[in-house]
């Protein structure tokens, strides 16, 4: 359950980078790519969820906390997406920078767990 949780992340992530770069080319992103992202994203959430109330000993919650406040961000970004106002760069890269801070700790943690057993 977090192996899948980790490759639902990875492949949400993967389409957060191409719309990374279609805001930076000045592109407009299309809604699809938006929510299968965070669909991606939020499924594997919810298996991290499931897999640490599953296995408390090696429970992660850290990159649970950290994958909420991006999502967190992420809700910003699309509202101001939907309002057609310009998303504030900072805040973008600091969605993906703790995205990606707990994706690290979870694949860590993963390594860790898979190792012991």
């Amino acid at each position: 359950m977090d192996i899948a949780s980790a490759v639902l992340i990875a492949l949400g992530a993967v389409l957060g980078v191409l719309m990374l770069v279609n805001l930076l080319k000045g592109h407009h992103i299309p809604k699809a790519l938006t929510f299968i992202h965070g669909g991606l994203v939020v499924t594997g959430l919810i298996l991290l969820i499931l897999f640490n109330l599953n296995y408390p000993d090696h429970a992660n919650w850290i990159s649970v906390g950290l994958f909420i406040l991006a999502a967190f961000g992420g809700i910003y970004i699309l509202i101001h997406d939907i309002k057609h106002e310009k998303v504030p760069l900072t805040v973008v890269f600091i969605h993906g920078t703790v995205a990606v801070s707990a994706y690290a700790i979870l694949i860590y943690r993963i390594t860790q767990f898979h190792g012991s057993t």
